[in-house]
């Protein structure tokens, strides 16, 4: 959880920022793995952020910059890698499983979020403006409103029972 919460408050300090050489420092704009000036392939933004974390997973150190977060990210990677060798030495076949659902759950994961980014490079300092959202009810129920991602970007810390009541403080002419 400390990777994902370190991750994820550069991704706000960065929101979607160009590629430079192929690296961006936000890695969830959609230009992260571009070569170029243009948005990094869907398939390939997919798959490099699914093999990401199983990099970091067996990674000794941390990639976090905050003392205590990186501290508890080395924990979190040993409780991880223990995790997944007590799957194997229980049964292989349902080690190799969980592995390959968790690959699938970061490739939707990050597919979504390929999605809710896509045109927010144009807007990236705009808090208004920098992500797509989706009102749909059932995805929301389903995604505990994950769909109100531009709410989550004007309001990052509003709980996610919460987002939709911030959608009326956001402009109209909108993403």
């Amino acid at each position: 959880f400390s990777g994902w919460t370190g991750l994820h408050w550069i991704h706000h300090k960065i929101t979607c920022d160009k590629a430079v050489n192929g690296i961006c420092q936000d890695i969830n704009s959609p230009y992260h793995g571009s070569l170029d000036d243009n948005r990094a392939n869907i398939w390939k933004f997919m798959i490099m952020n699914s093999v990401a974390p199983a990099r970091r997973w067996f990674s000794l150190e941390s990639f976090l910059k905050i003392p205590s977060l990186a501290r508890h990210h080395v924990q979190e990677q040993w409780v991880f890698r223990f995790y997944i060798l007590a799957l194997f030495l229980a049964n292989p076949v349902y080690g190799l499983f969980h592995l390959l659902l968790m690959f699938i759950g970061y490739m939707t994961d990050a597919g979504q979020g390929y999605g809710e980014h896509w045109m927010s490079i144009e807007k990236a300092s705009d808090q208004t403006r920098n992500a797509t959202s989706v009102y749909n009810r059932v995805w929301n129920i389903w995604n505990f409103n994950g769909g109100h991602h531009q709410e989550h970007h004007f309001s990052p810390t509003t709980h996610w029972t919460e987002l939709p009541n911030i959608t009326a403080k956001l402009p109209d002419d909108r993403v």
